[in-house]
């Protein structure tokens, strides 16, 4: 019997490690893909990460309130972009906060929620002066931003009401139901 408890121990104590452990990383899901062409840093990951929230808020929504898209930007970086584009994107992660430093006087990470809102809402009406690549890096979060939004589960399910294929079959229908006499 105090074999069976030491064994459990030993377990609880491994597992109980091993979730610590886990935990002390917040972008290991980034860090867990194989990417060949990204090795973003914690800095600008968390740029990415606020700016992709500043354009999806996913926090607000309940089911999604612990995801982040920023494996699936990535992802789809590392897979689908073209070469020029994945260079614009690092390019873009690389340079953001001098290039809002330049224009703002101050990095992103630096800048309060309103004037953070205010410089998204001028990258997404495409102000005049802004420059292009970071334009194009600003394009990028965002498109894919929406896209992860557009194929979770939640959305799927509770807002778009996708059903698989080929859907429902009503086998026992009246004729007098039907509301298009063309239907018949």
């Amino acid at each position: 019997m105090k074999r069976r408890n030491a064994v459990k121990s030993i377990l609880l104590f491994s597992l109980g490690t091993g979730i610590i452990f886990s935990c002390t990383d917040k972008y290991k899901a980034v860090r867990d893909l194989t990417l060949d062409h990204f090795k973003p840093t914690n800095s600008e990951l968390d740029i990415i990460e606020q700016l992709s929230n500043m354009i999806v808020p996913l926090k607000t929504i309940p089911e999604l309130e612990n995801h982040t898209p920023l494996p699936f930007i990535f992802t789809m970086l590392d897979d689908i972009y073209a070469p020029q584009d994945r260079i614009a994107f690092m390019d873009g992660y690389q340079n953001f906060n001098e290039w809002v430093a330049a224009t703002h006087q101050k990095t992103f990470t630096q800048m309060d929620e309103k004037e953070r809102l205010d410089f998204v809402s001028s990258l997404n009406s495409r102000q005049d002066g802004i420059d292009k690549r970071m334009q194009n890096f600003f394009d990028i979060v965002k498109k894919e931003s929406i896209k992860y939004l557009k194929t979770s589960e939640y959305y799927q399910r509770k807002v778009h009401y996708y059903e698989m294929a080929p859907g429902r079959f009503k086998g026992d229908v009246l004729l007098s139901e039907l509301k298009n006499a063309n239907q018949i």
